[in-house]
This record gives C-alpha cells, structure tokens and sequence, in this order.
C-alpha cells in the first residue's frame, strides 16, 4: 500500500494471467485467466482491505469530487467478457503454481 494523502486504491493489475491467494502453507486457490478471453488476463488486487475502506474517512475534504463524478457518470455502459478457472491448491510450493498456471 502506497500512503497517499487521500486514501485511494492502488494496488491493481492488469493483464494477470494466473494469481495464488494462500496461506503459509500454500493452500488456497489459483485463479487461471481462460486462454479463449476476447482480452487475455484479468484484473486483480489482494489487499487486507475494502475498496470502500479507502474513502471511509471523516471530517476530511479531499477536493472536486463534482469533477470526479461528472467523468464517472459520463462512462457508456458496454459489455465485458471475462472467464477464469478457480483450482483449489494444498501445500503447493511457488514452483508447482507457476507450472499449472502456464499449462491452461
């Protein structure tokens, strides 16, 4: 986490090809973009927080938000399309997931 002066996200990226989300042990799950995605990858964060945490002080003025929120109200609904696989993992070491991740 980067300690900016007003709380944001960051954190995100793009293009992810396969990500592990495990304990110490390695046991969790793997997510595997699917090879047949119209864009190749997903996006992700892992992070011990809500994307709300990060606005969720008070008592502070963090400037235009009427700016911020005539861009965001100005976006053009489309649709996406992504897919992934999810694969439970147990006691795998950081080897054996970049394996399966690159064989899908």
């Amino acid at each position: 986490m980067v300690p900016y002066i007003r709380p944001q996200e960051n954190g995100n990226k793009t293009d992810v090809r396969w990500a592990a989300l495990t304990n110490g042990q390695g046991t969790g799950l793997l997510a595997i973009s699917d090879p047949g995605n119209e864009r190749e990858g997903f996006e992700m964060t892992a992070m011990p927080y809500l994307t709300a945490d990060f606005d969720a002080r008070e008592k502070y003025d963090y400037g235009p938000v009427h700016l911020e929120l005539a861009v965001i109200n100005d976006v053009k609904p489309r649709d996406f399309k992504y897919s992934f696989m999810l694969v439970p993992v147990q006691n795998m070491d950081v080897e054996e997931m970049v394996k399966m991740g690159k064989k899908f």
